[in-house]
């Protein structure tokens, strides 16, 4: 009866779940597996080859979580057997994100979910 209507509430319905999507995945990461005497480096792309803005130590904690480019969602990943999350975080998954006032893109290998922060 209403087709335009109807095509309105669908892509409503679509944009809102993208919304949704990508506030999937904590506030907070810290990171993990980087050795104690190296860093986890803070680049200005989502690649390994861009420019290098800020660095980040072994233990650091409160890195607030701008988003990631995975193709799974949090909730999706953490169904996963160790394993399998393991296999999908070395897939060269990137997150942005923002530590001591430097926003910058992080290998997501090197992160897993923090604490609360302020």
């Amino acid at each position: 009866m209403f087709p335009g209507l109807l095509k309105i509430l669908v892509l409503t319905a679509l944009f809102s779940s993208a919304v949704f999507a990508e506030a999937d995945g904590p506030d907070y990461w810290r990171v993990t597996e980087v050795k104690s005497h190296d860093v986890l480096w803070m680049h200005a792309e989502s690649v390994h080859t861009s420019e290098k803005i800020g660095k980040i130590p072994y233990d650091g904690v409160c890195l607030k979580n701008l988003g990631c480019t995975s193709v799974i969602s949090f909730a999706e990943f953490q169904k996963l057997s160790p394993a399998e999350q393991k296999k999908s975080a070395d897939a060269s998954r990137w997150c942005k994100v923002e530590y001591n006032h430097i926003v910058g893109w992080v290998n997501g290998k090197f992160l897993s979910e923090g604490g609360a922060c302020r």
